[in-house]
């Protein structure tokens, strides 16, 4: 195999291509380490097969959890602090996502829904709200079909504990909303919501 060597007017384009989407030099950089590019690589190539369905989340943990709301442009967000919601997480990471539907309210329960998650979706985990607002952000039409529930993210309002959730509703025939709402945790089981669940995407 020949050496590669990248040329300084194919620099130029890479450059130009990464600000004319919006990136910068740490996005670059990003790309450039570990197994990122790999992954990259990757989901091309199940796009050009076809295969590419739209399941692929980034959450980029460089922004504030108010960077993270104001990306999705919401109608209306519930008031949500760094105290509220921690993360774990570092750098920009990629995600496989699922929206499973068990319209059972015991199936609300943190533990035995992600019990049953882990055992039947094949390593997928309840999601957190860096999860729900990448979806939020990057699959804005989603919850413009039914409620979608971040069951590993918790708040406690006023003694009653709460999850965050995407919601979508209209009205006369109007464009439906988009908001960032909680609900309350024992309600999740009602009939027509949907939880988000994820998990990793390994290198290749």
């Amino acid at each position: 195999m020949s050496e590669f060597v990248l040329k300084p007017a194919s620099a130029v384009k890479i450059e130009a291509a990464v600000k004319r989407n919006g990136g910068s030099g740490a996005d670059i950089d990003w790309l450039s380490s570990g197994d990122n590019f790999r992954r990259m690589m990757r989901l091309r190539v199940e796009g050009e097969r076809g295969t590419q369905e739209q399941t692929h989340l980034v959450v980029d943990y460089r922004k504030t959890l108010k960077e993270m709301i104001a990306a999705g442009y919401y109608d209306s967000a519930c008031q949500l602090t760094e105290d509220d919601c921690s993360f774990s997480g570092t750098g920009v990471v990629w995600f496989e996502w699922k929206l499973l539907d068990y319209g059972l309210s015991h199936y609300a329960h943190p533990s035995a829904f992600e019990q049953r998650t882990r055992v039947e979706e094949k390593g997928f985990k309840p999601s957190q709200i860096e999860h729900l607002l990448a979806l939020g952000a990057q699959y804005p039409h989603k919850q413009r079909e039914r409620p979608i529930a971040a069951l590993g993210s918790w708040v406690s309002v006023r003694g009653t504990i709460c999850t965050p959730v995407l919601t979508g509703f209209g009205y006369g025939g109007h464009q439906p909303f988009r908001n960032l709402e909680l609900f309350e945790r024992s309600s999740l089981g009602a009939p027509g919501n949907l939880f988000l669940t994820v998990r990793d995407i390994p290198a290749v």
